[in-house]
């Protein structure tokens, strides 16, 4: 049966005369005076009210209706009496049911012989518009939209089994062969090499020319990026594709296939060698983490014994100094003590020094100073060295001056430093206690831990 349907197609699609260049059907204005012709026009009128066929033809319409003989299962009711055949007695495949509007008269033409005048009565009717308003482009438009499927069918029931093997077989090479901007890239994703190219949107030359240059069959047949793919607009491939096709799946088997191969067995080598160098490079640096986490131990290990030093020193070194300041306690008391008696002794001085000291305090307004007055360790030998220089006769400096009188000042001591040394444990008398006093008395207190030797 598939044979004789191929044979029936064969014998339909051998006259191009009712075919576009796009392999859709197209019409004929009018009929000719061929002899299938004659046979239509007989035969219509045979069938019409009218006894003429300029009458009868306007009785009849094209209703839409369309069958594919290949299609068996699903045969309608018009076609049991002229499956295979046109009014005209031609063999046909595609079927067109027409309508004698006049008497119900029911039949089908072929391809070949739906006119437009049987299309025309149709659109009239279905949109009101006249003749003159109906253009050809509006009823090659029927024809193509009633008789798409049936022609993707068609097609796909003669050479559907052999398209889709071979394109199956060929897809993935013609993603490796019609291409252009061809590389070779390395990916992280899938760690290997991979080809890298963009699919040949447009194609150089024609089919058997030295230097042509196939666009890719994938793009389009059925591409998702291409809106024009056939597979979308047609449902078929046009016979451009299907001779590319055709002669690439050849090419395939006789050099695409073992070019392929290479590339794939250069890749898996390029491959190997990167997987080889990330490796070492990967063991170099687990080996050098390695190091610096053992450095890292063995400093946190010194750092540690550093530290343990270092405290071990300071507590040393607190212990030195707690000792050299209880030495230098003592020390200075006594250094204290000896110069307050140096100030108390005017011996060191002959009779002419000692009137001039007295008569540079009166010049300045001072108390002869001894070592009575209330002195700190450092004001002591600064009282020393201001006594030589006033028994010498050399007169002071401001700063000096300022110094001396503010160290001789006997202003009592405030109510504040009386309560402050108070809570230091002081219970003696305030009255001959002065501010400067009081202040040193404070001072020794907090750094020797006594109030004694003010006096």
């Amino acid at each position: 049966m598939n044979g004789e349907i191929k044979m029936e197609r064969e014998i339909e699609l051998s006259s191009e005369s009712y075919m576009n260049n796009d392999g859709t059907i197209k019409f004929k204005r009018s009929l000719g005076d061929g002899h299938w012709d004659k046979k239509l026009i007989a035969n219509m009128v045979e069938l019409s009210n009218a006894d003429n066929y300029e009458e009868a033809k306007h009785e009849w319409i094209a209703t839409g209706d369309v069958w594919w003989s290949g299609n068996q299962q699903n045969r309608p009711t018009w076609v049991n009496d002229h499956q295979g055949k046109c009014l005209c007695g031609h063999r046909v495949v595609y079927h067109f049911k027409i309508l004698n509007t006049e008497n119900d008269n029911e039949e089908c033409v072929g391809s070949e012989h739906i006119g437009s005048y049987l299309i025309l009565r149709e659109i009239k009717e279905r949109t009101g518009l006249t003749d003159a308003e109906i253009t050809d482009k509006m009823i090659q438009e029927w024809i193509n939209v009633r008789t798409q499927s049936m022609i993707q069918t068609a097609w796909w029931h003669a050479n559907g089994e052999h398209f889709t093997q071979m394109f199956d077989k060929i897809k993935e090479a013609d993603l490796r062969i019609n291409v252009k901007d061809k590389y070779e890239q390395w990916s992280w994703d899938d760690n290997e090499y991979k080809i890298k190219s963009h699919m040949l949107k447009r194609g150089k030359g024609k089919l058997g020319e030295e230097n042509y240059q196939m666009t890719s069959i994938v793009w389009r047949w059925n591409h998702p990026h291409n809106p024009k793919n056939q597979s979308t607009t047609r449902g078929y491939p046009n016979d451009k594709l299907w001779a590319d096709l055709n002669y690439f799946s050849v090419m395939y088997d006789a050099e695409h296939k073992a070019r392929i191969e290479r590339e794939d067995a250069r890749l898996q080598t390029r491959t190997d060698q990167q997987l080889e160098y990330m490796e070492k490079q990967k063991q170099q640096r687990e080996r050098r983490a390695e190091e610096v986490r053992i450095r890292h131990e063995q400093y946190k290990i010194e750092q540690a014994e550093r530290e343990k030093l270092y405290e071990q020193q300071r507590i040393e070194a607190e212990e030195r100094e707690k000792v050299r300041q209880a030495e230098l306690k003592v020390s200075n008391v006594d250094k204290y003590s000896q110069e307050r008696e140096t100030l108390n002794d005017l011996s060191m001085f002959n009779n002419a020094e000692v009137s001039e000291f007295k008569n540079m305090c009166d010049y300045y307004g001072l108390p002869v100073f001894d070592g009575n007055l209330p002195i700190s360790i450092w004001e002591s030998s600064f009282l020393i060295d201001i006594r030589r220089r006033m028994a010498s006769g050399r007169e002071l400096s401001v700063n000096q001056l300022e110094t001396l009188k503010n160290i001789c000042s006997g202003e009592p001591a405030t109510l504040k430093q009386k309560k402050y040394l108070s809570s230091l444990g002081y219970d003696g008398e305030f009255d001959n206690i002065t501010k400067r006093k009081a202040s040193i008395m404070i001072t020794n207190k907090k750094q020797y831990n006594t109030f004694e030797g003010e006096a």
